[in-house]
């Protein structure tokens, strides 16, 4: 558990009523007790055999409950601190600090706009759009630079052949 981890959990606990130490990220005989305290009072969500882990996995359950209390998916309350654990506290922290989550980069559904019709880019829809490949003759635009092959810089032209619509 990395040491803002840890700090979250103890600024939590300490607003829940349940830590009286300072938020220094360093787990003593205080954080100990506030964690198991916390668990203890959240046993409905812990598996029967929570007592007999160690001091880290108790703080990582604590880390999980207090992310799951805000309705962020930490999986199950395990202890075992993984990537879902840590995306967990990362959100929890901006939820925390900043009052609300920013949108995820998964929540973003694309938005099928399509102004000018394109295709869809599958070979049937393009076929039918654009005609057989080698079918159209191509238009060719005079460029006015000159344009070089990437992987034959010898080879250049100033032409570049291209569909009609």
């Amino acid at each position: 558990m990395k040491q803002s981890e840890l700090k979250l959990v103890q600024s939590e606990l300490k607003s829940k009523g349940y830590y009286s130490g300072g938020v220094d990220g360093f787990s003593g005989p205080k954080t100990r007790a506030a964690v198991h305290q916390f668990l203890s009072d959240n046993t409905g969500q812990l598996s029967a055999d929570w007592t007999e882990w160690n001091n880290v996995r108790k703080r990582v359950a604590a880390l999980q409950l207090l992310a799951l209390q805000n309705q962020l998916d930490v999986g199950p309350v395990d202890g075992l601190h993984g990537p879902q654990t840590e995306s967990a506290a990362t959100l929890l922290q901006q939820l925390l600090t900043q009052g609300a989550i920013a949108r995820q980069f998964s929540d973003i559904t694309p938005v099928r706009e399509n102004p000018y019709q394109f295709p869809l880019e599958n070979e049937a829809e393009l076929n039918a759009f654009y005609g057989q490949p080698g079918s159209i003759e191509l238009v060719r635009i005079e460029c006015p630079w000159l344009l070089r092959l990437d992987w034959d810089l010898s080879t250049t032209t100033r032409v570049i052949a291209i569909h009609e619509k």
